[in-house]
């Protein structure tokens, strides 16, 4: 079995989302093991143990109180925004999770006023993680990726990656437009399994941005 350092960024991926669904270690270890898109790695999944550990790196830690839609002094736009996002959590939850917490609806507000495209399970999901991040102050990446919406296009992927990379938050000391256009091309290709798909702002892998990125081979490599 993999160690969980090399676990492979797809399937972190799906491991964090189904802990923000509310599974545990041996119901994300079955889902794994079940899922055809994962056939082609299915000797990387990690044992029920590595899961484990994943899911435990993956709280948040977040203890403050519930949020309610019914006192909230948001705007009307923004309250509305957030009921949206309960109504797509406690669907995607299978009805594990039925409320926000004061914490994340800080971050959701910040998130829908910059990105409303960004639909609310993904909110969600981009919330809990500043949460996880904010006591080591590593939010950087996540800044970019909602200032510079990698999801609009190539160019758009590409000015992200740069813009990593000039934040000294890839293993590049330096790079170029050309070479993160083409990075961000690689990736996009059906016939480089190495690089998970970029998918669109709707896609259930948003945080593949932010994995391909940190995927990305160091000067002395091939792409």
């Amino acid at each position: 079995m993999p160690r969980t350092s090399s676990v492979p960024p797809v399937i972190q991926e799906k491991i964090a989302e189904l802990a923000d669904q509310g599974y545990g270690g041996a119901a994300i270890e079955k889902a794994l093991l079940t899922d055809p898109a994962l056939e082609a790695l299915s000797s990387e999944i990690p044992s029920k143990r590595q899961i484990q550990r994943l899911v435990t790196k993956h709280a948040t830690g977040d203890s403050s109180p519930a949020w309610s839609p019914v006192l909230s002094q948001e705007p009307p736009e923004v309250t509305r925004a957030l009921t949206a996002v309960i109504a797509d959590v406690v669907e995607e939850t299978g009805g594990q999770v039925t409320q926000l917490t004061q914490q994340e609806v800080q971050y959701l507000r910040g998130i829908w006023t910059i990105a409303p495209c960004i639909p609310p399970w993904l909110m969600y999901r981009i919330a809990r993680e500043y949460i996880r991040r904010e006591a080591k102050g590593e939010t950087t990446d996540l800044d970019l990726l909602l200032a510079l919406r990698p999801w609009e296009g190539e160019d758009a992927m590409s000015r992200f990656l740069l813009g990593l990379a000039e934040a000294n938050l890839l293993p590049h000391a330096r790079a170029d437009v050309d070479r993160m256009r083409s990075l961000a091309s690689t990736a996009a290709s059906a016939d480089s399994p190495r690089w998970p798909p970029i998918p669109d702002a709707g896609g259930s892998g948003f945080f593949y941005y932010l994995q391909i990125a940190a995927a990305l081979p160091r000067e002395d490599e091939g792409p």
